[in-house]
């Protein structure tokens, strides 16, 4: 009889699952850590299109808000993302250096890091644009000196600073009071009329970017009757050149076969 119907023989053969771990697990652990570490790259590589669509949205922002500064993007990354350099009257009167941040967390290491960048690029004016805040903070705040700031706040605040930067600039060493620029950026005052000139500024914002497609659209809907009528007239051409060509080539035609009869008509 089978053995599985043998308790003497059952107990001697080896375990169905033993033998299906044996021969899979160490393959199954395998392919867990590696569907782990793709999760895990894709991820990061989420994370970083995520951060490149920001900064390339700010940049795009900036550049329309403020034509006449240097903006200049941060290829490697090592010291902040974008940085600006304000105009007045033709002169550098500042520099503003900007960090954009798409992450799912707030990190206060980030504080010191622009602090540090901004000593390398020479900026007067730290702001680090990010879609989670500090706890407890909302819209925008301060900490330690650098200006944090929800996306739909950066140009409303970058115009603030660039004010206060044009408004300060000295040709001497006397240096403006910070304190009061501080008490007057964490107002109730300054936040509502801040909020005013945000709105104000993300429905401009809006606005060119509508106009923008629009005038696209009308330009490649001209694009395409512009061609259309290239090739009709390039057409036309072709039938002109055709048919007036033809009577040359009958009347060469003609005049073959007349002489060659002719000819043949000699005795």
């Amino acid at each position: 009889m089978p053995c599985r119907f043998s308790s003497s023989r059952h107990n001697s053969c080896p375990p169905q699952s033993s033998r299906i771990v044996s021969k899979y697990g160490g393959r199954l652990a395998e392919a867990i850590r590696e569907a782990d570490d793709l999760r895990r790259k894709l991820e990061a590589k989420s994370a970083r299109s995520r951060g490149k669509e920001q900064e390339d949205a700010l940049i795009a922002r900036l550049a329309r808000a403020f034509p006449e500064d240097d903006l200049a993007p941060i290829a490697d990354h090592g010291a902040g993302d974008i940085l600006q350099i304000v105009h007045s009257k033709g002169q550098e009167v500042g520099r503003i250096l900007h960090e954009s941040k798409n992450t799912k967390a707030w990190l206060n290491a980030w504080v010191p890091k622009i602090k540090q960048d901004g000593e390398l690029r020479r900026a007067t004016r730290l702001v680090i644009e990010s879609r989670c805040l500090p706890r407890g903070a909302r819209g925008y705040c301060e900490r330690d000196g650098v200006m944090v700031c929800e996306p739909d706040y950066a140009e409303a605040l970058t115009h603030v600073l660039r004010m206060w930067m044009i408004s300060t600039h000295v040709e001497d060493d006397q240096k403006p009071d910070e304190q009061k620029l501080w008490e007057y950026l964490s107002g109730e005052e300054f936040r509502a009329r801040l909020d005013l000139l945000r709105k104000a500024t993300n429905q401009e914002d809006e606005a060119l970017l509508a106009e923008e497609r629009s005038h696209k659209r009308w330009w490649d809907a001209r694009a395409e009757r512009v061609g259309t009528i290239r090739n009709a007239v390039a057409g036309i051409e072709g039938d002109i050149r055709e048919i007036s060509d033809a009577p040359h080539k009958g009347s060469s035609r003609h005049g073959r076969q007349h002489s060659r009869s002719r000819t043949g008509a000699v005795p």
